[in-house]
Order: structure tokens, then C-alpha cells, then sequence
């Protein structure tokens, strides 16, 4: 298609530049994508899981100070209102959020399937943006993991923060569901 764009426009030097330059490039991508989409995913998951590191000890901090001292029951049925509206949104945004990242995950594998697609579109000057459209893409489905991981980690640090020793701070609470709502 491109050397008929060519012939017809009467540029001889789109046919070289498609032929010499283009076309390797985009084999070349071909080539090397599916080894750079795996690179990408492997640090993406080593920055997540760093990101995640503190997760579990604030986790098991928060529920081992606020619920193994009796603070809550202690307090009443009022005071676990709180605790109940926060668990809901928790319950929710966790759905949600296992929703976004399962839908990352799907458009990073389609977007690599017809990588390939892509790039040998490039050889036709009308088409070739698709291939800088994929990639620009693919690299934010990647890299939006870590934004993701971030913002849960983020959310659950400043939930596991809302207890104090004059008992728990019902506006760290749902400041934290928020952050991590907000996350889904």
C-alpha cells in the first residue's frame, strides 16, 4: 500500500523510506516487544510489591491494636457503626479494584497481541500512528499498577493510622476508605 501511495503521489522517496527504514524497525519491534512488555511487567510488579512491603505489618498493627484491646467493644454498639460503614466501602472498593487491575491485565494482553499489527501498519504513512498509539498504550496500562498499588497502600496506611492511644480518630477512618476507595 505504501509503494501504490507512492506511485500514485509521485514520491519516490516514500517507497525507499517504507522499504530501508520503516520496515526493519518495525521488525525489529516485532522482535523485541514481546522481551520489553515482560521487562516493563517484572518492574512494575518489583516496584508494587516494595510499594506493598508495609501493607501487612500496618494491617496486622491496626487490627491487633484496635481489636485485641477491646477498644471498639468496649465503647459499644456506636462505636462500630465506624467500623461497619468503613468495612462496606472497603468490602466495595476492594471488589472494584480487583475489577481495574484484572481489566489492566486483559489490556496489556491485547494491546501485545496486535502489537505486532501495529507495527506493520507503520509501512503505510496513513497508518503509521497506530503503532505510537499502542505503545502509548501499553506503557500506561503497565505503569498505571503503580499508581494503583500506591494509592491502596496509601489508603490502608492512613486507616491503619487512625487508631491512637485516646482511642480511634473517626476522620483518619474515612479518610483512609477514601484513599482507598478512590484507588478502585
Amino acid at each position: 500500500l505504501a509503494s501504490m501511495q507512492a506511485l500514485i503521489s509521485g514520491k519516490g522517496a516514500l517507497i525507499l523510506r517504507s522499504a530501508f527504514l520503516v520496515l526493519p524497525l518495525s521488525m525489529i519491534g516485532m522482535i523485541a516487544a514481546p522481551y520489553l512488555i515482560r521487562s516493563l511487567m517484572a518492574i512494575t510488579d518489583s516496584f508494587s510489591s516494595y510499594i506493598l512491603s508495609d501493607v501487612s505489618q500496618d494491617i496486622t498493627g491496626y487490627f491487633g491494636n484496635s481489636l485485641s484491646n477491646g477498644d471498639v467493644v468496649s465503647q459499644g454498639i456506636a462505636m462500630m457503626l465506624p467500623f461497619g460503614i468503613c468495612a462496606i466501602v472497603f468490602v466495595m472498593a476492594a471488589i472494584s479494584l480487583w475489577m481495574v487491575l484484572n481489566m489492566r491485565e486483559a489490556s496489556v494482553a491485547l494491546i501485545s497481541i496486535f502489537l505486532p499489527v501495529a507495527f506493520a501498519a507503520c509501512v503505510w504513512p496513513a497508518l503509521s500512528k497506530w503503532a505510537v498509539r499502542a505503545i502509548k498504550l501499553l506503557v500506561a496500562a503497565i505503569i498505571s499498577k503503580i499508581f494503583i498499588v500506591g494509592a491502596v497502600s496509601l489508603g490502608i496506611s492512613t486507616f491503619s493510622a487512625s487508631t491512637t492511644s485516646n482511642g480511634i480518630s473517626f476522620s483518619r477512618l474515612i479518610y483512609g476508605s477514601v484513599i482507598f476507595l478512590i484507588a478502585a
